[in-house]
């Protein structure tokens, strides 16, 4: 990808802790995910790591979790957002039947 100019790549983490990942319905390991900053730091491709804040199970011991493996890919950017959830998504449906939100909400 680099001899082809790919000259940085951003990648949707979103978390360190495999509880949060399982949560999201993410399927990487968090062994992928130290070896993919790690591929593109060894051919100089720059890397962002997006994380997501107030994911479904989400606490201090949990944003640890993300913290230290910001720490360990070492990435040249990073992106962050909190939790969004949308109507029709399996996280919308989750907040509704645990009484975070209602229609109301839009």
């Amino acid at each position: 990808m680099r001899e082809a100019g790919c000259k940085k790549l951003v990648f949707g983490v979103e978390s360190g802790s495999p509880l949060i990942l399982e949560n999201l319905n993410k399927k990487e390991k968090i062994e992928d995910v130290i070896n993919a900053f790690s591929w593109c730091r060894k051919v100089g491709i720059k890397t962002q790591f997006n994380v997501i804040v107030g994911g479904p199970g989400e606490t201090k011991s949990t944003i640890e979790e993300t913290k230290s493996l910001i720490k360990k890919t070492r990435p040249d950017h990073l992106g962050a957002n909190n939790m969004r959830i949308f109507p029709g998504t399996a996280l919308w449906e989750q907040a509704q039947n645990e009484g975070l939100c209602d229609e109301s909400f839009w």
